[in-house]
Order: structure tokens, then C-alpha cells, then sequence
């Protein structure tokens, strides 16, 4: 059987001036019937199993994030990759690149508390790259302690850009020296 779809017309100030029509199936236009148009959809997580097909295709396609909702208390957001990229640029890595006395070079990156020291630049940036990982996997690992935590909270915005890198050379490209 075919689905009947649903015409939903999006605000003009969401989409650079024009509205724009779109038609959904009719389990996704139920998340849209109770709440504003300009909103981020929310699905029960029943309806987000049988409508994931459709919440993927708006998510990538269209641009538009979702709320998979479990038990009214458990939310996960949905989103683009490249979006969250961009929205996590606004967290910038700058170290502050010291010459030492003895010739050696210190890297420290204060928004999150690391530093590292070597012969040479290029030894220190090594160094700082392979800190961030070894950071980024320990808050992987116990993220409830970290996120808990008043003095670590603060970094998540940061090592979400790290694990959003695929290699050591896109995590030397987020830092700004």
C-alpha cells in the first residue's frame, strides 16, 4: 500500500526567505501536529523505528535535526555531521606556543588543560595530537565522570571536534597556532 503523504510547509526564515512544501509520510507528520512549525521534530522511539527511513532522508537532505524521544525522559538528538562540525568551530583549539631556555618547545593548550614540551616544534605539535587522543578517549571512556565533573564539563564542546577527526592529521588541522 502506498503511504499517504501529508504537506508540511516550513517557515520562510528557516529556509532564506522562501517556505518551502514538503510532504511526509504520516507518521512523520504526526511529530509536527503539536508543536510549532519552526521547532525540531520529536518522535516516540516506536515511531522513529518504522519512520527512520524518512527521519534520515530529512536529517541529510533537508537539514533538519530530529528528537528521538524513549520513556518521555531519554532524548538523543539527530544531525548532520558536517552541521555539528560547524557549530563546534565556535569552540576553537589555540595553543600558546612557548621557546624555552634551553631551546626546547612547550605547547600548551589551555582550553583543556594540557600541555606538552619537545626538542622541536614539529616533536611538541606531535606530542599535543597525541595528548588530545589519549584525552579524548579517557573522557570517551568515563564521559558520566567527566561530564559530572565542574572543572572537565566545560571540554566536551572541544573533544567532540577530536572524535569527530578520522586521523591525527584533522586533529593538527583544528588547532589554530
Amino acid at each position: 500500500a502506498a503511504q499517504q503523504l501529508n504537506p508540511v510547509t516550513l517557515p520562510p526564515r528557516l529556509v532564506s526567505g522562501r517556505g518551502i512544501r514538503l510532504h511526509l509520510p504520516a507518521q512523520v507528520w504526526a511529530c509536527f501536529r503539536n508543536q510549532a512549525p519552526f521547532m525540531i521534530a520529536e518522535y516516540q522511539f516506536s515511531a522513529a523505528r518504522s519512520s527512520l527511513t524518512e527521519i534520515v532522508d530529512n536529517t541529510w537532505n533537508r537539514y533538519l535535526p530530529a528528537i528521538i524521544k524513549r520513556r518521555n525522559a531519554e532524548e538523543i538528538l539527530v544531525m548532520r555531521q558536517d552541521m555539528l562540525k560547524d557549530i563546534l568551530k565556535s569552540y576553537p583549539l589555540r595553543p600558546k606556543v612557548f621557546t624555552e631556555d634551553d631551546g626546547s618547545t612547550t605547547i600548551a593548550l589551555d582550553e583543556l588543560d594540557i600541555a606538552v614540551n619537545g626538542t622541536a616544534k614539529d616533536e611538541a605539535v606531535n606530542g599535543l595530537v597525541n595528548e588530545l587522543k589519549i584525552y579524548a578517549e579517557d573522557y570517551y571512556s568515563r564521559i558520566g565522570l567527566f561530564i559530572n565533573s565542574t572543572n572537565r564539563k566545560q571540554h566536551l564542546p572541544y573533544i567532540f571536534r577530536i572524535w569527530l577527526c578520522k586521523n591525527d592529521d584533522e586533529i593538527k588541522s583544528l588547532l589554530e597556532m
